[in-house]
């Protein structure tokens, strides 16, 4: 179920059990999203000939955050061989998204062998970003992006911004 406002020629498109996400056409400007950049992390990994992660096994791990992107109404805008950059329209959502994220990647890691388990790093930041067709640009992504690099694996960095519209929700 979508609504168009003709003025702006906005969409806002109806979530199962999400409630709502807005979509802004392509020359919108600059608007305000929280982003979610997530990436497996490399310490912890088995080292040496033939200890690498296979396809398939990083494949059934993407599957977990495909799942969850799509719950929380994400949007996946960049993905690379072993990372994702999604947004989301609040940090309340990408928030649970990162939370829900580790804690199904810990659960699966429960039942693989050690030499098969990854661990990812998640950054999550609120600020302003620009379309560029599909992709997003702007210092949001790259904050979000930056923090992700400094999460331990296992673990969630946010900035304040995110911390302070989140907290007790």
């Amino acid at each position: 179920v979508a609504h168009v406002n003709y003025i702006r020629a906005a969409v806002v498109q109806a979530v199962t059990r999400r409630g709502y996400r807005l979509l802004l056409p392509q020359n919108a400007g600059p608007r305000l999203a929280a982003i979610l950049a997530a990436e497996a992390a490399a310490e912890g990994r088995p080292t040496g000939k033939g200890a690498g992660i296979s396809a398939a096994t990083f494949r059934a791990y993407r599957q977990i955050i495909d799942r969850l992107l799509a719950q929380h109404a994400g949007r996946v805008f960049w993905n690379a061989k072993e990372s994702v950059v999604a947004e989301f329209t609040g940090p309340v959502e990408a928030m649970r998204c990162a939370s829900e994220i580790q804690h199904d990647v810990d659960r699966r890691n429960c039942d693989v062998p050690a030499t098969k388990r990854l661990r990812f790093r998640i950054g999550v930041h609120l600020g302003y970003v620009v379309a560029e067709g599909d992709h997003l640009a702007g210092e949001a992504v790259e904050v979000a992006a930056h923090l992700q690099k400094l999460s331990r694996p296992g673990g969630i960095c946010v900035t304040e911004a995110v911390h302070a519209q989140a907290q007790d929700r």
